[in-house]
């Protein structure tokens, strides 16, 4: 996984998980979360971030079959990423 302690490194490892997701037929969640980060304009990095968190776990569990356990552990790391970025804004 690419760094994830910038917004930057946080894109370029979320386009990395929707490579994955798309490798394992998961092309609705990949184009979800695509359109998300490259089709959606935010107000701020926050609100980007905090929709990010709601949605990871939300695709993992709407997911036709259960993901990989590192693609999993991939989403379950960004989501920490996340959270750690949320909490240096604050």
């Amino acid at each position: 996984m690419k760094r994830t302690d910038s917004i930057q490194g946080l894109y370029q490892s979320l386009d990395q998980l929707t490579g994955e997701l798309e490798t394992i037929g998961e092309n609705e969640s990949a184009a979800t979360l695509r359109h998300r980060l490259h089709a959606v304009a935010w107000t701020s990095s926050s609100e980007l971030l905090e929709e990010l968190l709601a949605l990871l776990p939300a695709l993992s569990q709407s997911a036709k079959t259960s993901w990989p356990p590192n693609i999993q552990r991939h989403a379950n790391d960004l989501q920490h990423a996340i959270r750690t970025l949320l909490s240096s804004q604050h």
